[in-house]
């Protein structure tokens, strides 16, 4: 990958991918004793409503992949214990990536609405598939810290 918008696309949807269903899991502990994870995952989501009102569109080389980055952290959310609605992330994305809605639909299509891993070596297993859903399966770059490039 030669742009660091690319690269920085990339690193994010791997963060992403290794915390999406630890997050919605620790989301069902935490209310199991007591604790409010709604107040977190609104700060998350009011985030994600401005930087999506910040965003332009990507660029045309990069669309795809930043399309099904955003399906995938939208997927995420979704899967997460909250007090707001998603159709208002969808809202602002009409704009800027209008095919996000439908690419977050396919994964929900593909592993369904909510999060099914129970420990850590099931959630691994259910993060290979969501990778693979996403289609970042086999997408994986390395930093070159001498010209601060993907390749």
């Amino acid at each position: 990958m030669e742009t660091s918008f690319e690269g920085a696309v990339l690193k994010d949807a791997g963060g992403a991918l290794m915390n999406c269903y630890p997050d919605a899991l620790i989301d069902k502990w935490m209310e199991a004793r007591g604790f409010d994870p709604k107040i977190i995952n609104r700060r998350e989501y009011e985030q994600t409503i401005q930087q999506s009102r910040t965003a332009g569109p990507p660029p045309s080389d990069v669309s795809a992949l930043y399309t099904r980055y955003f399906a995938l952290t939208n997927y995420c959310l979704s899967l997460r214990t909250k007090d707001f609605d998603m159709e208002d992330i969808f809202k602002v994305y009409e704009g800027i990536v209008p095919t996000v809605r439908e690419n977050q639909a396919s994964l929900e299509k593909q592993l369904g609405k909510s999060i099914t891993c129970t420990d850590a070596r099931s959630c691994l297993e259910a993060t290979k598939r969501l990778r693979r859903a996403a289609g970042l399966e086999g997408q994986v770059f390395f930093l070159n810290r001498f010209d601060n490039t993907w390749r």
